[in-house]
């Protein structure tokens, strides 16, 4: 029923608000469609229909609510004012690809001038236009086309919230033209008489789509073979690496900024670092104040803490400049410098 798929409507968009803060504009679009869905004859049907979606959208993101609840400081800064600060450290260290509304937009389009995506746009600018100049049939799907595109602006900018810009934050536009594409070619395949130049224009930009493709059904085989055989993937890679880290050192507390490796390996870490790189990279960035309030420490900081409590391993390799610190404390000191197979380093007293 109509009040069953919104409400669910309203659970998965929650849960997509909760995992990923860029899809927060989404409510809008759904509440327009809804709106104007002409099965919806009075205002009192939508208002229904509308509360039902901002009921599952409530229930989906309690999970956030009680953390907010719980550490609103926390969660502020983890989801707001973070970013922000990720923006400045990109700026201090000279990165310059999309870090403007202009340089995203250049961005956008050389992910859309890859073979793959272009062949997409490509067979939505082919089928796109049926939708609009067929007319008087029962198959015609304008209305679904109307509301897939009305909810790629609100993705757009989403995907242009944060600073800098990176592939995975566009990849929820292509979904959304894939189905317009589908929409679109489905009007025209039921109404023209050519239906096998339809097909035919559609199997080969298809082809050409997953030609260039880094999954596509050419490379198929080989993926689910990657993906049956467990020791390829990266969390089996990680507990490998882990285990020879704890084969070396036994229950012992390492410095790292990659803690996950500590932590499978059965150690422990230094709660300041329990971010990674994250919040050590912008700790410049923070007044002492909020450092002490968020277990943040600078790098100014670094050598107080490590005479308080010398770490028993010390773990680099992963975060390039960023670690030269931990590095220059082992030679200091005179740590025995181990190289593990994966090339990491493991430092010991």
């Amino acid at each position: 029923t109509a009040e069953r798929n919104v409400f669910f409507a309203g659970i998965l968009l929650g849960i997509s608000i909760g995992i990923r803060l860029s899809f927060a504009l989404l409510p809008l679009p759904f509440i327009f469609i809804i709106y104007k869905n002409p099965l919806c004859r009075s205002l009192k049907e939508k208002l229904i229909l509308i509360s039902l979606f901002f009921l599952g959208l409530l229930t989906a993101m309690l999970p956030a609510a009680i953390l907010f609840y719980f550490s609103k400081e926390s969660f502020i800064f983890g989801n707001f004012i973070y970013p922000g600060l990720n923006t400045l450290y990109r700026q201090e260290s000279g990165y310059m690809n999309a870090m403007t509304i202009i340089g995203k937009f250049q961005y956008l389009k050389d992910l859309f001038l890859q073979p793959g995506n272009f062949y997409l746009l490509l067979t939505l600018a082919v089928f796109l236009p049926s939708a609009f100049i067929i007319k008087n049939s029962k198959f015609h799907y304008k209305s679904e086309i109307l509301s897939v595109l009305v909810f790629l602006p609100f993705l757009l900018a989403g995907s242009f919230a944060a600073t800098p810009s990176w592939y995975q934050y566009y990849y929820p536009l292509m979904p959304f033209l894939l189905l317009a594409c589908l929409y679109s070619m489905k009007t025209l395949f039921t109404v023209t008489r050519n239906r096998t130049i339809v097909l035919l224009v559609f199997f080969f930009m298809l082809f050409q789509t997953n030609l260039h493709a880094k999954f596509s059904i050419f490379n198929i085989v080989t993926e689910v073979k990657t993906a049956i055989s467990n020791s390829s993937w990266q969390t089996m890679l990680i507990r490998a690496q882990s285990q020879e880290i704890r084969r070396i050192t036994k229950k012992t507390k390492i410095l790292t900024l990659a803690p996950v490796y500590s932590l499978e390996a059965d150690n422990q870490i230094y709660k300041e670092f329990a971010t990674g790189p994250f919040a050590f990279r912008v700790s410049h960035l923070i007044n002492k104040e909020q450092r002490n309030k968020f277990n943040i420490i600078s790098r100014e900081e670094l050598p107080d803490l490590l005479e308080q409590d010398q770490p028993k391993a010390i773990l680099v390799g992963f975060e390039g400049y960023l670690e030269q610190e931990f590095i220059n404390y082992a030679q200091a000191n005179n740590y025995r410098k181990i190289i593990l197979s994966s090339g990491k380093v493991l430092y010991l007293p």
